[in-house]
């Protein structure tokens, strides 16, 4: 599976697409009402795509599994901790955003080996396409726990400053109502 560098773009080349993607096994499809499916995969590994096969039906082609880079010993307990911020930052931020149900956080709490977590994390994380890209492509799993840590940070961030913003328009709309009662 690889991601489209253009969303818009309907029936994409291999030139609209990133060259690393994810070799994935289909777990569910699920037929939809206007006639179309929708699938459920699950991520096997990274893998680079080599050369094309043919185009039509779909495109086909011939891929190279990639590794990620092993996490060295004297990285193990700063990886050890980054998941465990990860974690922290991951529960705030499902407390700010309530979109993310129990499962999805019971999941991101459980999952131990680094780089299954990272790639999970950054998964579920509202992260533009370019930046989901990048972290998969990342092979280093210690970088790539920092950038999640990063994209994590700026979610909560900009979620706070948007509840902030509500919270000043709801007070300023209560004030000019209070206002405006008591002037009748």
């Amino acid at each position: 599976v690889l991601t489209q560098k253009d969303s818009s773009i309907d029936l994409p080349h291999i030139d609209d697409l990133y060259e690393i993607g994810t070799v994935v096994r289909v777990v569910k499809i699920y037929p939809m009402p206007d006639g179309s499916k929708s699938i459920v995969v699950q991520g096997m590994h990274k893998a680079r795509f080599v050369s094309l096969v043919h185009e039509e039906p779909y495109l086909f082609g011939n891929t190279e599994r990639l590794e990620d880079s092993e996490v060295t010993a004297s990285e193990g307990d700063e990886v050890v901790a980054m998941q465990q911020n990860i974690r922290n930052l991951f529960k705030r931020l499902s407390d700010l955003v309530p979109h993310f149900n129990p499962e999805q956080l019971s999941l991101i709490m459980n999952t131990e080996e680094p780089s299954a977590f990272a790639y999970l994390v950054s998964a579920l994380v509202n992260l533009p396409v370019p930046e989901k890209q990048e972290l998969l492509e990342t092979t280093g799993v210690h970088e790539r726990l920092g950038s999640v840590t990063v994209a994590l940070t700026k979610n909560i961030q900009r979620s706070e400053l948007s509840q902030k913003i509500q919270n000043e328009v709801q007070d300023t709309i209560n004030k000019t109502q209070r206002e405006y009662f008591l002037r009748e």
